[in-house]
């Protein structure tokens, strides 16, 4: 990783990580209202790894915990927490919520409440882009509660018979919603493709450096017509399944472990990032900014509803 992708890292792991911090705050203070929030917060270094190769061809299909994901791509913050939040000018206009963020301009094709949902739809979206000649990559994230569905292996055998360019990307935080994956899931979830024909690596999710290095030999082998490789990144989920969950079936010492697994420090570590002091600067203004427009904003009622092309 370059000086420049390292600070460009940085900065993305920082946007993730305060958004999420400030948008459970928010949560806290009455600011969100009808729905729950998912947060990602230990787990920005797989989404940012990943999209540091993001082409603007390339296109995302991402989950119900996927805001990290759709910062790192690329979409317009406003309109992300707007959406997030139920106020005007969000993605879908405020009307559909975070779970179901959809952005073409970015490459977006849409954040997924269905768990595994968005594999099925990654692998037309990668073919699609195959047959029209572009040189786009299709990336999916899934977790490791979804590895057990059918909807997932049903993609990764379609992606192995088409050799589809995608990226299938595990982000593996240990829980299955409020339940311990190893409880319910035997091997790995990167052995597995290995029964499709398809290379699959575990990777150390909380380190952005071996998530970007990974993810590159993806990308290649995708872009270079070898097809589809599995990821399977180890990562850490700070928080529970929602904002707010009380997180009675999780041991309180592995609740405390974001410290050793924080990727930012780790990132610090090991790259002396110039000028860190003023990115951090950069991304509290660029927040507030956003966070002061946004949720003054009022919500949107049926006549908000934005327009279908055609």
């Amino acid at each position: 990783m370059t000086p420049a992708q390292a600070t460009r890292a940085l900065e993305l792991l920082l946007l993730c990580r305060r958004f999420d911090e400030r948008a459970c705050a928010a949560v806290a203070d009455g600011k969100l209202e009808g729905t729950v929030l998912h947060s990602a917060i230990g787990q920005e270094a797989v989404a940012v790894g990943v999209a540091l190769h993001r082409a603007p061809e390339d296109v995302l299909l991402s989950t119900h915990r996927g805001v990290h994901h759709c910062i790192a791509w690329g979409v317009d913050l406003a309109a992300l927490l707007a959406e997030c939040f139920g106020r005007v000018g969000g993605t879908a206009g405020g009307l559909a919520g975070h779970m179901h963020v959809v952005d073409p301009a970015s490459g977006v094709l849409g954040t997924n409440g269905i768990v595994g949902a968005g594999l099925p739809l990654a692998v037309g979206a990668a073919a699609g882009l195959e047959l029209q000649g572009s040189p786009g990559v299709g990336v999916a994230f899934f977790g490791d509660g979804a590895a057990n569905t059918g909807a997932v292996h049903e993609a990764m055998n379609l992606a192995a018979v088409w050799r589809a360019p995608l990226v299938l990307v595990c982000e593996a935080n240990g829980f299955a919603e409020t339940t311990d994956t190893a409880a319910t899931t035997g091997g790995s979830v990167a052995a597995r493709a290995a029964g499709y024909g398809i290379p699959g690596e575990l990777v150390d999710g909380s380190d952005v450096e071996a998530v970007f290095e990974a993810a590159g030999a993806a990308f290649a082998r995708a872009r270079a017509g070898e097809g589809p490789t599995v990821l399977e990144c180890r990562t850490y989920r700070s928080g529970g399944h929602w904002v707010g969950d009380p997180q009675h079936y999780r041991d309180a010492a592995d609740a405390a472990r974001l410290p050793e697994r924080d990727p930012i420090p780790r990132l610090l570590r090991r790259h002396a990032i110039d000028r860190e002091l003023e990115v951090r600067q950069r991304v509290e203004r660029r927040l507030n900014e956003v966070f002061a427009d946004v949720l003054a904003r009022p919500r949107p009622g049926s006549l908000d509803l934005p327009a279908v092309p055609g």
